[in-house]
């Protein structure tokens, strides 16, 4: 999946400066192997709109509660989930399998005894059903028959893999060293950005994702602006950038 979002990413931004109206290398950035990604196209049209050079990566990802542009990374998530996917789904069957086949040999074996050791306690009075061979243990076809409908009571049956199968991966959040600057730097957004969504100073509530973004472009924002914030409280009006960002919002005809 992350080759594939690659792919599409230098499909869609490789188109070259002169087709974009922008002047060649004008951004100072190429992407890979001299393909396009968004974050050199964007840094290419605000320099071309705005004579913006330099441009932080973490300006394209910061969240616009903090002055950034809050362009989501499809990658970053792919990568959070990767180790957490079941490598091996087959292998989940195969533990199945051993579980049931170990479940019906200990069934067995439990059923003989009692026939060895004369226990009657299986054929009540009061039983509705009785075999024609009382004395004989239901056959492996016959006790795997309905595995997707019982209770079998041992580990890792049908309806297990079934559910493990079907559950969608947890990202694994990048963990912020203790004591360390971005620890600091993201107390430091308590006061003056206490309702700041993706990115705040309540690290235990923040999404895996913006934890990866805080991490990753985060000591370059801080050597850049002294901060985690990229403009000064108050000057970013976040009620007309929300109702941008929802797309409620008609600049004109």
């Amino acid at each position: 999946m992350l080759a594939t979002h690659n792919r599409i990413q230098q499909k869609i931004f490789s188109v070259s400066a002169e087709a974009a109206n922008l002047k060649p290398g004008s951004s100072g950035t190429t992407g890979t192997n001299g393909q396009g990604s968004i974050v050199d196209s964007l840094k290419q049209i605000l320099e071309h709109r705005f004579g913006m050079g330099d441009i932080p990566d973490g300006y394209i990802f910061f969240p616009a509660s903090l002055g950034g542009l809050e362009v989501r990374n499809p990658f970053v998530p792919l990568v959070q989930i990767r180790d957490t996917v079941t490598s091996d789904p087959s292998a989940l069957l195969t533990e199945f399998f051993d579980a049931e086949k170990e479940a019906y040999r200990s069934e067995k074996k439990r059923f003989e005894s009692d026939i060895m050791g004369q226990n009657t306690r299986r054929c009540k009075k009061y039983c509705s059903f009785v075999p024609d061979n009382p004395n004989e243990f239901l056959s492996f076809e016959e006790y795997t028959r309905h595995r997707e409908c019982l209770n079998y009571d041992y580990k890792m049956q049908l309806v297990d893999v079934f559910s493990k199968l079907l559950e969608r991966p947890k990202e694994d959040p990048m963990e912020t060293d203790r004591g360390g600057r971005m620890e600091q730097a993201l107390r430091a957004l308590l006061e003056p950005h206490p309702n700041s969504e993706g990115i705040n100073g309540v690290t235990w509530s923040m999404e895996p994702y913006w934890k990866w973004v805080a991490e990753m472009y985060g000591p370059e924002i801080c050597a850049r602006f002294g901060g985690l914030g990229l403009v000064e409280e108050g000057w970013l009006p976040m009620g007309v950038v929300g109702e941008g960002l929802k797309g409620s919002i008609k600049w004109g005809e």
